[in-house]
C-alpha cells in the first residue's frame, strides 16, 4: 500500500492517488498504472463526486476491476465520515445512512439477502451481524460464556428449584433461549470435530454449491455437524460460499491459459482469495472441497497447484517425483516387514 494516509484522502494529488489505486490489487500496477497516468485528471478533493462509471473513462476497463475500486473509494468515504462523526456502529436494523451501507455492501465479500436483511426473528450480536456480512458466516458462542446471562439463570433456579434438578442441562437450555436466535427458515448451524462448544451460523443459500451440505440441508436438518473438516479449514470454504451465495461461478478454462490467477478465474474475488494461501492450506481446501463435493471451490484449489506446478523447471518436478518413489517405497517395505514378523504363540 502507498506511504500515504488514508485518512486524509482529500489532500491526495493525482499521482498519490493513482498511486493508491494501483495498489489495491498485485495485477492492477501492471495492467492500469500507464493508462492511469495519461488518462486520470483529479484529485484526492474529487473522489466524494466520483461515479463508478467515472473509472470507465479512466481506462478501469473491465467491469469487476472498476467495482473493486469504486468499493475501496467507497470505503475511504466512509471512514472518514465515521471519523469526523465519532459514532459507534448502530444495530443493522437502526442504520439510516445510506451511503455507509451501500459502500459496506459493495466492500464486503459476502451479504445478505433481502430476507435475511428483513428478518426479525434472528437475534445477533453486532459483531455477528458483521461477520455475516463480511465473510458469509459468523460464529455462535456458547451461551455458557455470557456471565452475566448464565448469573441470572443460576439465581433463578436456586430460588425457585428447592429439589435436585438438572441444575447445568437447564441452565444452557435457558441461557442458550434468550442468549442468540436465529431463523431455522435462513440459517443453519454447522460444527466441526475440534470446534469446542462454538458453531459456525450460515445462511442456508450459500450452501447450494456443496452437495454434501445441501444434502443434509434438504434432509431437514438444523445442526449439522461436518466431521472430516477442521474448523480452521472450514472458515476457508465458508468464506468462499459466502462470497458466491450459492451462485456457481464461470467454469475455468482447461487447459489452463496463464499462471496467474487473476487471469484464469472469471471473478477476481476468486484470485485474491486462492493466492493468499500457503500450499498446505490450498490442499488442506482441496480436500475439504472435494469431501463437501463442492466441484467450483475444488477446481479452484486444484488450478491454484497447476499454476505453481506450471512454475517449476524439469529439475524441480523430477525431484519431486524422486521423493514420492523413495517414500512409496519405504511404506512398501514396512509393511513388508509386518506382513514377514512371525506371529506370537
Amino acid at each position: 500500500m502507498a506511504a500515504f494516509s488514508e485518512a486524509t484522502y482529500r489532500n491526495w494529488s493525482t499521482a498519490e492517488l493513482m498511486e493508491w489505486m494501483v495498489s489495491l490489487d498485485a495485477s492492477y500496477d501492471e495492467k492500469y498504472r500507464e493508462v492511469l497516468s495519461n488518462t486520470l485528471d483529479i484529485a484526492g478533493s474529487d473522489i466524494d463526486e466520483l461515479d463508478r462509471e467515472d473509472l470507465q473513462k479512466y481506462g478501469i476497463i473491465r467491469l469487476e476491476d472498476r467495482k473493486h475500486i469504486y468499493a475501496a473509494l467507497q470505503n475511504l468515504i466512509v471512514v472518514k465520515k465515521r471519523r469526523d462523526s465519532i459514532i459507534t456502529p448502530t444495530d443493522h436494523h437502526n442504520n439510516n445512512n445510506d451511503v455507509e451501507e451501500e459502500a459496506h455492501n459493495d466492500v464486503a465479500s459476502g451479504s445478505l439477502s433481502d430476507d435475511e436483511e428483513q428478518d426479525e426473528s434472528t437475534v445477533l450480536a453486532d459483531i455477528q451481524w458483521q461477520q455475516l456480512r463480511s465473510d458469509g458466516f459468523c460464529i455462535l458462542d456458547d451461551p455458557l460464556k455470557d456471565e452475566v446471562a448464565v448469573y441470572a439463570v443460576c439465581g433463578y433456579l436456586r430460588r425457585n428449584f428447592t429439589a435436585k434438578c438438572m441444575v447445568e442441562p437447564l441452565t444452557r437450555l435457558i441461557t442458550t433461549y434468550y442468549h442468540t436466535r436465529y431463523n431455522t427458515d435462513l440459517y443453519v448451524e454447522l460444527t466441526c470435530p475440534d470446534q469446542i462448544a462454538d458453531s459456525f451460523l450460515v445462511p442456508q443459500q450459500n450452501l447450494r454449491l456443496s452437495g454434501w451440505l445441501q444434502s443434509r440441508l434438504e434432509s431437514l436438518c438444523q445442526r449439522i455437524e461436518v466431521t472430516q473438516v477442521p474448523t480452521a479449514t472450514m472458515r476457508n470454504v465458508l468464506r468462499y460460499l459466502g462470497h458466491h451465495q450459492g451462485v456457481k461461478p464461470a467454469p475455468l478454462p482447461c487447459p489452463l491459459r496463464s499462471i496467474h490467477m487473476e487471469q484464469i478465474v472469471s471473478d477476481p474475488w476468486d484470485a485474491r482469495y486462492v493466492d493468499a494461501m500457503d500450499k498446505k492450506t490450498v490442499f488442506e481446501t482441496i480436500l475439504a472441497a472435494n469431501y463437501l463435493d463442492c466441484q467450483p471451490l475444488l477446481h479452484l484449489g486444484a488450478a491454484k497447484i497447476a499454476t505453481l506446478i506450471k512454475q517449476l523447471d524439469q529439475q524441480e518436478i523430477n525431484r519431486i517425483i524422486e521423493e514420492e518413489e523413495r517414500y512409496r517405497a519405504a511404506q512398501a517395505d514396512a509393511n513388508q516387514d509386518v506382513n514377514d514378523a512371525p506371529e506370537s504363540d
